[in-house]
């Protein structure tokens, strides 16, 4: 099976063998819901300022640094889906909740 570490899996010499895939969840949090959703993990309200966006750049100007807040950042997952019948196992909250017990589990957290 080959799949660069996707974890998908495709057998070698099948018609989708070679094919590039998004894989991920079926939708992504906004940062409001991501920081709420650590909250809710961690038993705690965290706190967000919103602010205008010029003066949020004015202190992360860097594009790489600020990027997941500009753009679209939920990959399009129906090929995956519709060639090999991809279906993500977790929804975004769960993995994060799977992250922090696995972290928690190793002293990481």
């Amino acid at each position: 099976m080959r799949c660069g570490g996707c974890g998908a899996g495709v057998p070698a010499g099948a018609e989708a063998d070679g094919e590039i895939f998004n894989i991920g969840s079926a939708y992504a949090l906004t940062a409001s819901r991501f920081v709420d959703a650590y909250g809710e993990i961690y038993g705690t309200r965290i706190p967000v300022e919103l602010v205008p966006w010029a003066e949020f750049v004015r202190y992360i100007p860097d594009l790489g640094a600020n990027y997941h807040f500009r753009e679209h950042m939920c990959p399009d997952i129906s090929k995956i889906g519709r060639e090999l019948g991809y279906e993500p196992r977790y929804t975004p909250e769960e993995a994060m909740k799977r992250a922090v017990a696995w972290m928690r589990g190793r002293g990481m957290v």
